[in-house]
């Protein structure tokens, strides 16, 4: 369920980007090759280790000391912080959208108390962005496919940082944050 929810998340953005002009079609294979597994392990694995550190512990011990809203808002602020390499300005729209998502993920965790969920949201938005679209996930280029273009105003679409840098990123998230709430 989270796999699909965050994939769906991420293809919300899409579909807005595609309706707005900002993307097009391009000569990319998609994610079916010989490097499939090896990504798609790894992937999973960095996944699985960030929501276990974050989410699982962060979370859990400020919880515990000053509640819930506390642990979902730090844990945010940690998560963040693993992406301390994109500390520079012209990151600051995605690290803003990796704090959104962070909210998103430790309410997913607070709401079904399995780090089952935000796993799932967390490696779904990233899958369905770099293996299955070829789009960099958070400014890495994972996946050797230009599935999906992006061609319009950086600001809309994070440009070079892929889709979760950008605007409409920020609307989506925010959305599946309101929503989580």
């Amino acid at each position: 369920g989270g796999t699909v929810l965050g994939g769906g998340l991420l293809l919300a953005a899409l579909l807005i980007l595609i309706v707005s002009g900002c993307v097009e079609i391009g000569p990319g294979i998609g994610p079916f090759t010989h490097e499939f597994v090896w990504t798609l392990a790894a992937m999973l694995l960095n996944t699985i280790g960030q929501e276990v550190l974050v989410h699982g512990y962060v979370q859990q011990v400020v919880r515990r000391e000053f509640g819930a809203a506390a642990g979902v808002i730090v844990a945010a602020f940690v998560l963040v912080l693993l992406h301390y390499t994109l500390f520079h300005t012209d990151a600051l729209l995605l690290l803003v959208n990796l704090f959104i998502a962070g909210l998103i993920l430790g309410m997913a965790f607070l709401w079904s108390r399995s780090l089952w969920l935000p796993i799932g949201i967390h490696f779904g938005w990233n899958y369905v962005q770099g293996p299955v679209l070829g789009l960099p996930v958070t400014t890495i280029d994972l996946w050797p496919s230009d599935l999906v273009v992006l061609n319009g105003n950086p600001l809309l679409t994070g440009g070079t940082m892929g889709i979760e840098g950008g605007l409409v990123a920020s609307i989506v998230l925010i959305a599946a944050t309101a929503a989580f709430y």
